[in-house]
């Protein structure tokens, strides 16, 4: 029934209270009909800190085609690796914005090279 409303929000709800894989496949659901749905990605980069969470927005950050999508992924990942506390503190965001230009390429083997970089601690001295 989820599936069928589309309701992000009852998802992001859901998902925050039980972890449910299902809610999560809901938001990855949304994303895979339309791939420039800003709206997704952001409700997805706000969730808590999590494995799954980190994963998809990993994959988005390497294959999106949208530079807006990769850039929000990119702060959700920030978030999920501890560099941002608050995904929505527009302060933290601005701390963590040389981090995030390092981060961005429009070249997908690039972005799998500097998201690799960035998860073996190659940009800690960027951490505040």
């Amino acid at each position: 029934m989820l599936r069928k409303t589309g309701s992000l929000n009852v998802a992001d709800a859901l998902y925050r209270a039980t972890k449910g894989a299902r809610y999560l496949n809901v938001f990855k659901s949304r994303y895979k009909a339309d791939k420039d749905d800003i709206k997704t990605i952001a409700m997805i980069s706000a969730l808590p800190p999590d494995e799954d969470v980190l994963g998809f927005l990993k994959e988005v950050y390497i294959n999106s085609e949208n530079p807006v999508n990769r850039s929000t992924a990119v702060r959700g990942i920030l978030h999920n690796t501890g560099y941002i506390r608050d995904p929505w503190s527009i302060s933290e965001a601005n701390a963590q914005l040389p981090l995030r230009r390092k981060l961005m390429s429009d070249d997908k083997e690039e972005r799998k090279v500097l998201l690799e970089k960035f998860l073996r601690g190659g940009f800690d001295s960027c951490k505040e």
